[in-house]
């Protein structure tokens, strides 16, 4: 998942690349998204990637916003960290606050799609990429939170053996 992401984020947003690389990690999400009117929910699973450590916190997304609206997609999200103290909140499960913005129509290769992610932060910054379905919606205040997936996160060694 997090190749395929990385990729599609980086077909869009090519300047998202050196953002990765410059950054302190990175947190890349694979999304389900509804929209039915003034709330939108999304929920998906990611990875948190911390560069100094070298590590990896494998994760569940859940995230509520408030616009009007209306949308069901799925998309890859993408959180480019600038902070470690903010990377290491984000990873243990503290609530983030942000937005997007989106219109798109898009099955397989037909379509297109515009859309803006923010966290209110300058200490990250945000790419989305729908990758299938349907959205017109502006989301002026969310919340989102991440948290670890205790099944995958366990160390090597308590994992059973054959």
């Amino acid at each position: 998942m997090r190749d395929v992401a990385l990729q599609a984020v980086y077909g869009k947003y090519p300047e998202a690349k050196a953002q990765v690389d410059e950054g302190l990690g990175y947190a890349i999400f694979k999304n389900f998204g509804l929209h039915p009117g003034l709330l939108s929910f999304a929920s998906g699973y990611g990875v948190v990637h911390d560069k100094a450590r070298n590590h990896d916190t494998y994760v569940d997304w859940h995230r509520l916003t408030i616009g009007p609206g209306i949308a069901v997609k799925g998309l890859y999200g993408l959180v480019v960290f600038h902070d470690q103290e903010l990377m290491e909140k984000f990873e243990s499960g503290k609530w983030a606050c942000g937005g997007q913005a989106e219109a798109s129509f898009l099955f397989g290769d037909f379509g297109g799609a515009a859309e803006a992610g923010w966290l209110f932060t300058k200490k990250a910054d945000v790419y989305y990429r729908t990758y299938r379905g349907v959205a017109l919606e502006i989301e002026f205040f969310g919340v989102g939170r991440v948290s670890n997936d205790e099944d995958l996160n366990e160390p090597a060694a308590s994992a059973p053996s054959n």
